[in-house]
């Protein structure tokens, strides 16, 4: 997949501030920029010769480990 544009961590976090101005309601922060970092090396590089084979396997990993690791403060609690 070496043809593919991977995301930077600086973009993710850009995403992250353009969904947070879109909404009032998200709290902004990053808890964890490696975490980030680290979800981008496993889908761009691999860890132990294991890498996502296809765009596919790439987003979903991309999401999952964004998702499971909460690197984001609105992904850490549901405080009001």
């Amino acid at each position: 997949m070496a043809d593919l544009v991977y995301p930077t961590v600086e973009d993710v976090l850009a995403i992250h501030e353009a969904v947070v101005v879109s909404n009032r309601e998200t709290e902004a922060g990053v808890r964890s920029p490696e975490t980030v970092e680290s979800a981008l090396i496993y889908v761009s590089e691999g860890y132990f010769g294991e890498a996502p084979d296809t765009i596919h396997e790439t987003a979903a990993h991309l999401m999952r480990l964004l998702a499971a690791e909460h690197p984001f403060v609105t992904g850490t609690s549901a405080q009001r």
